[in-house]
């Protein structure tokens, strides 16, 4: 058994490796692939907010957290962390679920919050991070609750992009769980844009792509944007029609 001595040198040897991976790690360049604006928002952005909104403050609410990160961490797995009265707008993700998306939206619902949001956000990423490309995602129809049109919030979210010069580019969103309307309207911001991808996602059980395949088909048909498919990311997607049949929509709307 090795002796006291020994263990709190061997201690401070594995602290020490562990910081220098640790800024090692900080250092090292890195891409952003999948990286939502509206899960991504300053403790700072939102603060400065809330007044306006009448929104009271979680750190106030509970006290314990030091951050909006630790709470948003518990508060996944703790929904009693989310009130009703924290919500200062109605929700438009095809349901009146109250989840910490929803929840940071109703600070990105004008087109200066939405560009300032994203210039923060990729500045954020290349000074702190080491970001080197980044492809943000958001679904418009989530910031029309206060009369912005989609067209006009994706837009103000291309000019924050674009203000930073950071390599990459902007994602739309389409969410399974809305109307094919709107899944329409998303596949033709994404390929009218300057966005680079369109993006099917949200809750997948009971709600397939097999009805998307259209709106999908028409984005692959335009140079230059991409296409990203969630798929069997949900328990019970690959049995109730959410990923199954993936590639088979892929195939065919490729063709």
């Amino acid at each position: 058994m090795p002796s006291a001595a020994a263990f709190s040198a061997a201690t401070s040897l594995a602290a020490d490796k562990a910081s220098e991976i640790a800024s090692l790690a900080r250092r090292l360049p890195k891409a952003e692939l999948h990286l939502h604006l509206d899960g991504s928002l300053s403790d700072a952005f939102c603060t400065e907010r809330m007044p306006a909104l009448g929104v009271v403050s979680p750190l106030v609410r509970h006290p314990r957290f030091a951050t909006f990160s630790e709470w948003a961490v518990a508060a996944k797995s703790d929904p009693g962390l989310l009130s009703d009265d924290m919500m200062s707008c109605r929700h438009a993700a095809g349901n009146d679920k109250l989840n910490l998306f929803n929840w940071a939206n109703q600070f990105l619902q004008t087109e200066a919050d939405l560009e300032a949001a994203t210039a923060e956000l990729c500045s954020r990423l290349a000074s702190d991070h080491a970001v080197v490309y980044c492809e943000l995602r958001f679904c418009p129809t989530l910031h029309t609750l206060r009369g912005l049109s989609e067209a006009s919030a994706l837009e103000a979210v291309l000019r924050g992009f674009a203000s930073v010069g950071l390599p990459g580019g902007v994602i739309v969103c389409a969410l399974r769980t809305l109307a094919p309307e709107h899944w329409a309207a998303m596949a033709a911001l994404a390929a009218d844009s300057a966005a680079v991808g369109f993006d099917v996602a949200g809750f997948e059980p009971g709600f397939g792509l097999e009805p998307m395949r259209e709106a999908i088909s028409a984005v692959v048909a335009s140079p230059g944007c991409g296409v990203t498919l969630h798929a069997a990311e949900w328990p019970g997607a690959a049995t109730e029609g959410g990923g199954c049949e993936t590639l088979a929509n892929v195939e065919a709307a490729s063709a």
